[in-house]
Protein backbone atom coordinates (compact mmCIF):
# COMPACT_ATOMS: atom_id res chain seq x y z
CA UNK A 1 0.00 0.00 0.00
CA UNK A 2 3.21 2.44 0.74
CA UNK A 3 4.72 2.11 -2.40
CA UNK A 4 1.32 2.39 -4.13
CA UNK A 5 0.97 5.85 -2.83
CA UNK A 6 4.71 7.01 -3.08
CA UNK A 7 4.44 5.94 -7.13
CA UNK A 8 0.73 8.10 -7.12
CA UNK A 9 2.77 10.83 -5.05
CA UNK A 10 5.46 10.79 -7.70
CA UNK A 11 3.57 11.23 -10.87
CA UNK A 12 0.99 14.02 -9.16
CA UNK A 13 5.02 15.34 -8.71
CA UNK A 14 5.98 15.18 -12.05
CA UNK A 15 2.29 16.05 -13.62
CA UNK A 16 3.20 19.41 -11.78
CA UNK A 17 6.41 19.94 -13.16
CA UNK A 18 5.69 18.79 -17.00
CA UNK A 19 2.24 21.17 -16.30
CA UNK A 20 4.69 24.23 -15.39
CA UNK A 21 7.00 23.75 -17.95
CA UNK A 22 4.17 23.65 -20.89
CA UNK A 23 2.53 26.72 -19.19
CA UNK A 24 6.06 28.81 -19.85
CA UNK A 25 6.54 27.80 -23.25
CA UNK A 26 3.50 28.57 -23.73
CA UNK A 27 3.57 32.24 -22.67
CA UNK A 28 1.81 31.62 -19.35
CA UNK A 29 4.38 32.26 -17.01
CA UNK A 30 3.16 32.98 -13.07
CA UNK A 31 1.97 36.85 -12.47
CA UNK A 32 3.49 38.10 -10.08
CA UNK A 33 2.80 41.25 -8.45
CA UNK A 34 5.34 43.63 -6.09
CA UNK A 35 4.92 45.34 -2.72
CA UNK A 36 7.41 48.27 -1.48
CA UNK A 37 6.83 49.07 2.16
CA UNK A 38 8.69 52.38 2.28
CA UNK A 39 9.06 55.87 0.44
CA UNK A 40 10.31 56.38 -3.07
CA UNK A 41 13.06 59.62 -1.81
CA UNK A 42 15.94 61.54 -2.30
CA UNK A 43 16.20 62.15 -6.25
CA UNK A 44 15.44 58.32 -6.60
CA UNK A 45 14.70 56.83 -9.94
CA UNK A 46 12.64 53.81 -10.05
CA UNK A 47 11.37 52.16 -13.04
CA UNK A 48 9.36 48.85 -13.11
CA UNK A 49 7.10 46.51 -14.66
CA UNK A 50 4.96 43.82 -13.40
CA UNK A 51 2.32 41.47 -14.31
CA UNK A 52 0.47 41.70 -11.00
CA UNK A 53 -0.32 43.81 -8.84
CA UNK A 54 2.20 46.89 -7.96
CA UNK A 55 1.94 48.37 -3.96
CA UNK A 56 4.00 51.45 -2.98
CA UNK A 57 3.32 51.45 0.82
CA UNK A 58 5.00 55.27 1.44
CA UNK A 59 5.12 57.65 -0.96
CA UNK A 60 6.92 59.70 -4.13
CA UNK A 61 9.10 62.53 -2.95
CA UNK A 62 12.02 65.08 -2.73
CA UNK A 63 12.62 65.14 -6.82
CA UNK A 64 12.10 61.44 -7.31
CA UNK A 65 10.55 59.81 -10.59
CA UNK A 66 9.04 56.48 -11.03
CA UNK A 67 7.57 54.54 -14.00
CA UNK A 68 5.59 51.88 -13.30
CA UNK A 69 3.57 49.10 -15.29
CA UNK A 70 1.35 46.65 -14.28
CA UNK A 71 0.55 44.81 -17.49
CA UNK A 72 -2.86 42.56 -15.52
CA UNK A 73 -3.03 44.10 -12.42
CA UNK A 74 -3.45 47.33 -10.41
CA UNK A 75 -0.99 50.01 -9.10
CA UNK A 76 -2.06 51.48 -5.54
CA UNK A 77 0.80 53.93 -3.91
CA UNK A 78 -0.37 54.84 -0.30
CA UNK A 79 1.24 58.32 -0.38
CA UNK A 80 1.19 61.45 -2.13
CA UNK A 81 3.12 62.31 -4.99
CA UNK A 82 4.81 65.68 -4.24
CA UNK A 83 8.10 67.53 -4.08
CA UNK A 84 9.34 68.20 -7.63
CA UNK A 85 8.70 64.18 -8.25
CA UNK A 86 6.60 62.46 -11.11
CA UNK A 87 5.11 59.59 -11.56
CA UNK A 88 4.44 57.60 -14.79
CA UNK A 89 1.91 54.94 -14.20
CA UNK A 90 0.28 52.34 -16.58
CA UNK A 91 -1.94 49.39 -15.16
CA UNK A 92 -4.46 46.90 -16.68
CA UNK A 93 -6.25 47.75 -13.98
CA UNK A 94 -7.17 50.63 -11.20
CA UNK A 95 -4.83 53.44 -10.06
CA UNK A 96 -5.30 54.77 -6.76
CA UNK A 97 -2.96 57.42 -5.50
CA UNK A 98 -3.21 58.94 -1.80
CA UNK A 99 -5.36 56.03 -0.54
CA UNK A 100 -3.88 56.66 2.83
CA UNK A 101 -5.13 59.98 4.24
CA UNK A 102 -4.25 62.22 7.55
CA UNK A 103 -1.44 63.59 5.90
CA UNK A 104 0.91 61.11 7.73
CA UNK A 105 2.44 60.82 4.07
Amino acid sequence: MKLRIGIFIAFIALGLVIGTRASAQQGQAPCNGWTGTGDIDGGSTVNQSRCGDIHVQGKIDGRSHATRTSTNGSITIDGKVDGGSSAVLHAAGDIRIGVVGGGRR
